[in-house]
């Protein structure tokens, strides 16, 4: 499985997030670790990235903020 380490600013903070790329049927996913839950993110229909959270999973503000920060750097990565 192919990896990526992405540096995101989160309140003023740097955290290294690794993502790792997963083939998935005929598309692709990218998984990060967050609170030891798996968390995908996917192309939607248009193509921009969206979180896939488990089920169950209670986020509170800061975690929701750290994930947007997470799809954008890395649509902005993949994007060059």
């Amino acid at each position: 499985m192919d990896s990526i380490l992405l540096t995101i600013n989160h309140n003023g903070t740097p955290q290294e997030i690794e993502v790792q790329f997963v083939p998935f049927a005929y598309t692709y996913r990218f998984q990060i670790q967050l609170n030891d839950k798996e968390v995908y993110f996917e192309p939607d229909e248009e193509r921009n990235l969206r979180a896939i959270v488990p089920a169950g999973t209670e986020l509170n503000r800061q975690q929701l903020e750290l994930l947007a920060l997470i799809g954008q750097e890395l649509e902005s990565t993949l994007k060059g």
